[in-house]
């Protein structure tokens, strides 16, 4: 109900503004033209041109083995700097999940994310990956920007055909379909997709067999995309999502029994019967276009509602884990961006705007323990509730200034003000500084500086108060809870461009970060419910290479990335970890469980007619493991191929991810924040059949 009302009054608020624009009467427009230069318009609002950017546009997409089945996470793991962790998470340039996502560059509101990837690539047109020193107008979560623009946005050509359908069939069980439709009536353009996947392999398994125990899934997601054009300056757009993600977790057989109590039936691991369902949907309406004095704006008002339910077998919690926990979480997360730029000359033009968002997350736990007396011993089956209502607000201002000062160098500066009450109360003012060089007409030199403020995310902060389990099984060794602290960092980045022909382009980034108060985030049990924590210092720091070719219908690209991250001193959330971890830590610096120290991507493909043949390959050195992370896991290369035909109208598409079946180790279940051992997947056949109409 709450949901509704916040979706009724945003919905109000913009729609006045966009009958205010159109009072003037109808208009007879050429849809095509009039989107292409409110598209122009947009574009003045968000600069990107001073920071590393990597794009995947629509060939880009279909030139990976799934084509746009893909899931987001795996698309974005092709980008350099980008390591592909357990559950669907990325880490970008050494960050943990400090990532932010926008759709035709309105910020989609953060919500409780799980295993499920909540945003289909279906429905984009082209994704775009922003990293480095970043303008003003970008903040909170700023190791990398996912800018994502729809079916919609570039050409009406493209939704001419109306209609496409697509199964997806796999070895692991894997069923998937997904429609399409789209159009134009009377000025509104309109993009509808719906998609169903199901498999037996919902989750990384924790072991290396082909077959994994106790692993089903069943998701969906649906997302709307409609964009009226009010009169030649005013567009409104709205976007609707949904996505209900259902999973069991994993098990493993035959593991040692921790806890026995009289009363209490012992059970084989293999048969736990834990379950999680995730359920993530948003609206968005904006008003975008330009006045009469020149002003390009963008006025968006945002809602999500979030939840997330662990089930726990409560033998099977018990008797291996010392307890079992049912956990309900959500989350409702509304409020208004807004965005505008005005050329004041012909070198230079000012953007600035405002964000505010109200999160009001609701955390709560059923959880069965046992009573422990002063020897240790158990003396009972106990029931622990806990509930944690939190309500945080984030508020920021920013402007900028991009100047052309010659036909060669060009600045950007600007600064922002964010402010977080809640959960956290602090703010702080960041400047922003980055210059573009181009040396010739093939050359570009990017340099800048940024200071970032990133809060907690306050859809994760649940029950911190480990005194709740003193006496129990599930106390924990030490009872030490930090205040949790927002992050701030100074950021440096520095890189070159260089096209060599019409055909090679290649790219060389290095940047530097050193922060204070960084926030990680871990798994402590067997819900994937993230836990954020501190480190008191870090170093980040790191090089990335790129390159692209195109010839003719050949294309291929490489990226090759290192970094190095160095953390210092646990300041909040030490319970959560090893007494003997948190000690080790507060007398050295440590590397991050999420980091790898390098990570390599590469493709081809070839064009015959309207047929696509195709491979590519990720590696990555390893993430971490052992005590306060201080080893390695093994190194491992994954090669993927796939071909494309086209007969009778209907296209076939057949791809084999890790063709050679190599058997490859994410984590064990040690290092810092890490609670479970997970491998990944086995090779795998898919065949996808899709259709235009």
């Amino acid at each position: 109900m709450k949901f509704t009302k916040k979706i009724a009054i945003l919905s109000f608020n913009i729609l006045s503004l966009a009958l205010l624009n159109s009072a003037n009467g109808k208009e007879t427009l050429n849809y095509e033209i009039t989107a292409e230069k409110l598209n122009n318009s947009r574009n003045n609002i968000y600069q990107k041109t001073h920071s590393t950017s990597y794009n995947f546009n629509e060939e880009a997409l279909q030139n990976l083995p799934l084509g746009e089945a893909t899931s987001l996470n795996q698309v974005l793991a092709r980008a350099p700097g980008v390591t592909a962790g357990s559950y669907g998470q990325i880490h970008v340039r050494g960050d943990h999940s400090n990532v932010q996502y926008r759709i035709n560059d309105v910020i989609i509101p953060e919500g409780i994310n799980g295993f499920g990837q909540v945003l289909d690539v279906r429905f984009a047109d082209s994704i775009n990956l922003l990293t480095g020193a970043l303008p003003a107008q970008y903040g909170y979560r700023t190791a990398g920007v996912v800018e994502i623009k729809t079916k919609d946005q570039v050409k009406n050509s493209k939704l001419d055909k109306g209609a496409y359908s697509e199964l997806l069939l796999g070895s692991n069980n894997d069923l998937g379909v997904n429609q399409q439709l789209s159009g134009n009536i009377n000025n509104l353009n309109y993009f509808l997709s719906a998609s169903y996947l199901q498999n037996n392999r919902g989750i990384e398994s924790p072991t290396s067999a082909r077959n994994s125990t106790h692993n089903d899934t069943k998701q969906d997601k649906v997302f709307g995309y409609f964009s009226k054009l009010l009169n030649e300056k005013n567009r409104l757009s709205l976007i609707l999502a949904n996505a209900t993600n259902r999973y069991q977790i994993p098990t493993t057989a035959n593991q040692a029994i921790k806890h026995e109590f009289s009363g209490i039936q012992n059970i084989n691991s293999r048969d736990i019967n834990d379950n999680q369902k995730e359920a993530n949907r948003f609206a968005v309406l904006s008003l975008q276009g330009v006045n009469n004095h020149g002003l390009d704006y963008q006025i968006a008002g945002f809602v999500r509602h979030s939840q997330l339910d662990f089930r726990a077998d409560n033998v099977g919690g018990l008797t291996f884990n010392g307890i079992a926990s049912n956990l309900d979480r959500s989350s409702i997360n509304s409020g208004l961006q807004a965005d505008f730029s005005k050329e004041l000359t012909k070198n230079n033009t000012a953007r600035f705007g405002f964000y505010f968002s109200d999160i009001r997350a609701d955390n709560s736990s059923d959880n069965l323990t046992f009573a422990t007396d002063q020897n240790g011993d158990k003396t009972a089956i106990i029931k622990i509730n806990t509930a944690n209502k939190t309500n945080t607000r984030l508020y920021s201002l920013y402007a900028q200034n991009e100047f052309q000062a010659t036909k060669k160098l060009a600045f950007n500066f600007g600064g922002r003000f964010d402010q977080a009450q809640g959960i956290v109360n602090e703010n702080q003012f960041s400047p922003r500084f980055s210059a573009l060089y181009k040396l010739s007409d093939k050359t570009k030199i990017h340099s800048g500086y940024a200071r970032y403020f990133t809060a907690p995310k306050a859809e994760l902060v649940g029950n911190r108060n480990p005194n709740l389990f003193v006496n129990t099984t599930n106390q924990s060794k030490n009872l030490v809870s930090g205040k949790l602290r927002s992050e701030a960092s100074d950021y440096y980045d520095f890189g070159i461009n260089h096209k060599f022909n019409k055909e090679l382009t290649l790219g060389l980034d290095g940047y530097y970060k050193n922060v204070k108060n960084l926030l990680d985030e871990g798994q402590f049990g067997n819900a994937l419910i993230l836990t954020p924590y501190n480190f008191k210092k870090a170093k980040i720091y790191g090089l990335e290479l790129s390159s692209n070719y195109k010839k003719d219908n050949f294309s291929a690209y490489a990226n090759l990335a290192w970094q190095k991250t160095r953390a210092h001193k646990i300041t909040s959330g030490q319970y959560l970890i090893e007494s003997e971890e948190v000690d080790f830590i507060s007398k050295n610096y440590v590397n991050l469980d999420h980091a790898q120290r390098t990570t390599a991507s590469a493709g081809v493909s070839y064009k015959i007619a309207k047929n696509i043949i195709g491979s590519d390959m990720l590696f990555a050195s390893g993430m971490r493991r052992g005590h306060a992370s201080t080893l390695s896991m093994p190194a491992y290369t994954v090669f993927n191929v796939f071909a494309n035909r086209e007969i009778a109208k209907i296209n076939f598409r057949l791809a084999v991810n890790n063709i050679f079946d190599h058997k490859y180790r994410i984590n064990d279940g040690t290092g810092i924040g890490m609670n479970a051992s997970r491998y990944g997947l086995r090779r795998s056949y898919y065949l996808i059949i899709s259709k235009n109409f």
